[in-house]
């Protein structure tokens, strides 16, 4: 969604990291992977009692609603910012507590079930404008699992590269080349 929604793509990769989530969440074999891969997590995390089926369609069921939730959410943010269905609103929310200004907030957005374990994460640039960086399942109460530290690397790499390149809207984007920028 331009003027709203912008995703990193970084080299090598097919697609941006929107597109890549939202396959993965719908993908049954990624997810049963992802869910074998933590299943100490999935079962002793903060959303005890699924199995790996459970999770795998609980998935699916809601990265499809949040997917649509979200481009609504842009589609509102550019054709009815001062409604509470826009991104600022109702899907981004600060990461940190403590915010210094109002440029490069790093944020987060929750799947649209109540105890959500799905989540984008994103910088804004201005009201309304924000870029995603990634996102994950979180199944535990802190960023500990590799996982999320990637999605957290990921996050800060992007924020600093959108500093040190002076973007601080909308109209500085353009066509962006992230390729291998703090990736390993």
């Amino acid at each position: 969604m331009q003027n709203s929604l912008y995703s990193v793509q970084y080299d090598g990769k097919p697609y941006d990291e929107f597109k890549t989530l939202f396959d993965q969440w719908q993908d049954i074999e990624y997810l049963e992977d992802f869910f074998e891969n933590n299943k100490k997590d999935l079962e002793n995390g903060i959303y005890k009692h699924f199995s790996i089926e459970e999770a795998i369609e609980r998935t699916t069921l809601e990265a499809a609603k949040f997917e649509q939730t979200i481009r609504k959410s842009a589609e509102n943010s550019i054709y009815n910012p001062d409604e509470d269905n826009t991104l600022e609103h109702l899907i981004f929310k600060s990461l940190h507590k403590d915010i210094l200004n109002n440029n490069y907030i790093e944020s987060k957005a929750y799947g649209v079930k109540h105890k959500s374990w799905l989540r984008v994460y994103a910088i804004r640039l201005t009201e309304n404008v924000y870029f995603v960086s990634g996102g994950g399942i979180k199944l535990t109460k802190a960023m500990t699992p590799d996982h999320l530290k990637k999605e957290l690397k990921k996050l800060r790499t992007t924020t600093q590269y959108l500093k040190e390149n002076f973007i601080v809207d909308e109209d500085d984007l353009g066509y962006l080349e992230l390729g291998s920028y703090g990736e390993e």
